[in-house]
């Protein structure tokens, strides 16, 4: 992604009717977690979980296929992310 690494790669946004433990991964093209974006219990209410295409320490990962997975009040959502560098 072209730019000063400060745009988002991918946004999900979400709404819980009740206070949910929630979990949000990045999957790489083979399957595996490679980062954490959440492990928390949030409250009732509108919430956006962000990946801007790096890992916890900030690195970039390599171009490529990723799956953002967010487990949360019993659903599962997930989107398909290309990262391009």
């Amino acid at each position: 992604m072209p730019g000063s690494g400060t745009a988002h790669v991918a946004t999900l946004r979400f709404a819980l009717p009740r206070a949910s433990l929630v979990v949000a991964h990045v999957i790489d093209s083979a399957g595996q977690t490679v980062h954490t974006l959440c492990e928390a219990e949030l409250e009732p209410g509108e919430h956006v979980c962000s990946w801007d295409g790096r890992d916890g320490a900030g690195r970039p990962f390599p171009a490529g296929t990723y799956t953002l997975r967010l487990e949360a009040a019993h659903r599962v959502l997930c989107a398909r992310v290309v990262t391009l560098r």
